[in-house]
Parts: C-alpha cells; sequence; structure tokens
C-alpha cells in the first residue's frame, strides 16, 4: 500500500523556501560568470598568439625582403665594377689597336714619303751627273782629245750647275791611267794644269762660294805647290816631293779637275 504524505502549503513556507532559494540562484551566476571570464580569457590568449604570429612573420618578410634588397645593391654594384673595369680593358684594347694601326699607317706613309724624296733626289743627281758627264765627253770628241788626256776647259762653271743641282759640296774627276801611260800622263798634267787658276778665279765671282779667298798670298801662305807625279799621302806628306811618287804598277787613277778648289796640299795627281 502506498504511503501518501501530504503537506500544508502556507503563505509563510512559501516565502522561507523561496528564500532558501535565493542564495543558489547567485551561486549559479557565480559560476556561469567565471566560466565566462575563463572563455574570454581564453578568447584574448589566442587572439594574442596571432597577433605575435603575424608580428613575427611580418619581421621575418622584413628582414627577407632587406636581405634581398641588399643581395641585390651588392650584385648591382658587382656587375657595375664588373663592367667599367671590363669596359675599360676593352678600351685600352681597342685604343691600342687603333694606336698601332694608325702608327703603322702613318710610319708606312712616311717611309713612303721619304723614299719617294730619297730616290727623287738620286734621280735628280744621277741626272744631273750623267747630263755633265755627256757635255764632258762631247767637249772631249769635238776637241780630239783621247781619254785619260783630256782638259775641259770652264770645268768650274759646269761644276757649279751640278753642285747646285745635285746638293753636292764637291765634285772631281778621276782619270784611268794604264801602267804604260803613266809618264806620259804625268808630263800631260804638268802642262795642263791651267784649268787651276780658272777655277779660282771662277769661285772668287760665285756668290754661292763660302771657302777661304784663294788669292796670291793665301796661296804663299798655304798652298804646297804642285806635285805633278802620281802620288799618295805617303809620298807629299812623309817623305817631301819625293821624286818617284807612286811604286806601284798600276793602273792608276789620280784625281785631276775639281771644283771647288781649295789648295793646301797638291791638288790634282792624288
Amino acid at each position: 500500500m502506498v504511503e501518501q504524505k501530504f503537506q500544508i502549503v502556507t503563505p509563510e513556507s512559501m516565502e522561507d523556501e523561496f528564500a532558501s532559494r535565493q542564495p543558489r540562484k547567485s551561486a549559479s551566476k557565480s559560476i556561469f560568470s567565471n566560466q565566462g571570464t575563463l572563455r574570454s580569457g581564453t578568447a584574448n590568449s589566442g587572439s594574442l598568439s596571432r597577433t605575435n604570429r603575424e608580428i613575427e612573420d611580418q619581421d621575418k618578410r622584413s628582414a627577407a625582403t632587406v636581405k634581398r634588397l641588399k643581395t641585390a645593391i651588392l650584385l648591382f654594384f658587382s656587375l657595375t665594377a664588373v663592367g667599367v673595369a671590363a669596359a675599360f680593358f676593352i678600351y685600352r684594347d681597342y685604343n691600342q689597336k687603333s694606336n698601332a694601326t694608325a702608327f703603322k699607317a702613318r710610319f708606312t706613309e712616311d717611309a713612303n714619303n721619304m723614299l719617294a724624296s730619297i730616290g727623287a733626289n738620286i734621280d735628280s743627281t744621277l741626272g744631273a751627273t750623267d747630263a755633265f758627264a755627256i757635255s764632258m765627253l762631247s767637249h772631249a770628241k769635238a776637241t780630239n782629245q783621247t781619254y785619260p788626256f783630256v782638259t775641259i776647259d770652264d770645268f768650274a762653271v759646269g761644276a757649279g750647275k751640278l753642285l747646285k743641282n745635285s746638293r753636292s759640296k764637291y765634285i772631281t774627276t778621276y782619270q784611268v791611267v794604264e801602267k804604260d801611260q803613266r809618264k806620259e800622263w804625268e808630263e800631260y798634267s804638268a802642262s795642263h794644269n791651267y784649268w787651276v787658276d780658272q777655277s779660282i778665279m771662277t769661285q772668287s765671282r760665285d756668290r754661292t762660294y763660302f771657302g777661304p779667298n784663294v788669292n796670291e798670298e793665301w796661296l804663299e801662305e798655304n798652298y804646297s805647290g804642285h806635285y805633278n807625279l802620281i802620288h799618295d799621302f805617303d809620298e807629299v806628306v812623309y817623305y817631301g816631293n819625293s821624286t818617284d811618287g807612286v811604286d806601284h804598277d798600276g793602273p792608276y787613277l789620280p784625281i785631276w779637275q775639281c771644283s771647288p778648289v781649295i789648295p793646301f796640299d797638291p791638288i790634282y795627281n792624288w
């Protein structure tokens, strides 16, 4: 049998019951409040962690950017230095080759000009000499003279033109004398030395002659006199005008007519 209990509820008992339950409700609110605070702290902690991670990631990205910038700057200056050095060496090599090419071209041009000038002077000198030699042969033929026994009248006049055209300072002729012609030649030279006086007179009127003034006083002081023998330096200087001349058997090649005439030692048969 079920036992039934009945409780009589009065207003006072309801107030007491309400009062006894009221603190529990407050305690329940406090628990829920603490739980909310915990949840809020956990959320704040997660947000702070995410913020720190973002800052770290940003710092890493900044460091990487700076590193890349430094690398780019270093690479730029390195490439610039290499490029400048390469450009300098290329320019120097090009400049050296250009200067060498210009020098070779200038040297070749100057050498060709010099050789052309020398060739022209040689041609002019040989041409003038050839013309003078032909005139001597023509004179010998016209006067019935036979070499080596040939004396050109007014030799200094024709020689003066050759000196000017060839830019020479001295002109002389050599006669080829064979052994059997020596005595005849020495007699011929002694009797045909009048050309010496002709030459001295001609050069005394020549304004381009700058040698000593050969007059009688000068000849008396300086000239040792004619020496009609075929001689060498030894016969005139060391033996004092020997009476024999050179002692070899020939052929001989004595000097004959010359211009200008500056008589210190004997001027012919040397």
